[in-house]
């Protein structure tokens, strides 16, 4: 009875003292465990060894799996990484596009406005010159007349000098490019 309290089964022989079996139980471990191995099914050794041998194949499955896992994590890893300094590159190669794009808008706008000023000003050239070639005429077509040894006018005379006033007037009202520092 004592040792079906301690999980074993009652084969015990009727000839043992059980106080001196219980005497040898309690001080030697080495009787204990030389009992068990006695006492114990044999069917119950290999179900116990195929079971230890399931689960240890199955922990070595768990083991190799948590491996793979761990593997690949660490590549999912590094790819992430690398894509994020790629990201990180392009990022940095966007902004400088964008900063080169809004810099050539600008000098195109102020290339535009430079054209205009400058038609403007080839414009008001081109009348210009246009008059300085209509007084040229008047004033040959004058000198001419004078050449001719004709006789002037009053008015012929007043225009005459007055082309030539309005002549001088636009030459010291002209502010084109300059050939000397004042």
């Amino acid at each position: 009875m004592v040792l079906r309290q301690f999980g074993f089964e009652q084969f015990i022989p009727r000839t043992t003292e059980l106080a001196t079996f219980y005497e040898d139980f309690k001080t030697s471990k080495k009787l204990l465990e030389s009992v068990r191995k006695a006492w114990k099914h044999p069917e119950d050794k290999k179900r116990q060894d195929v079971s230890i041998k399931r689960w240890i194949g199955r922990a070595s499955k768990a083991e190799e799996m948590v491996l793979k896992l761990e593997e690949t994590n660490e590549s999912l890893q590094e790819q992430c990484r690398s894509q994020d300094i790629i990201i990180a590159n392009l990022d940095e190669r966007v902004d400088h596009l964008l900063s080169i794009e809004q810099t050539l808008s600008s000098e195109k706008e102020n290339a535009e406005r430079e054209a205009e000023c400058w038609a403007s000003e080839a414009m008001r050239y081109h009348v210009q010159a246009d008059d300085a070639r209509n007084y040229a005429l008047g004033l040959r077509g004058i000198a001419q007349q004078i050449a001719d040894g004709e006789p002037m006018t009053r008015n012929e005379f007043h225009r005459f000098f007055g082309l030539i006033r309005d002549g001088i007037n636009e030459i010291s009202a002209y502010d084109g490019p300059r050939l000397w520092k004042d």
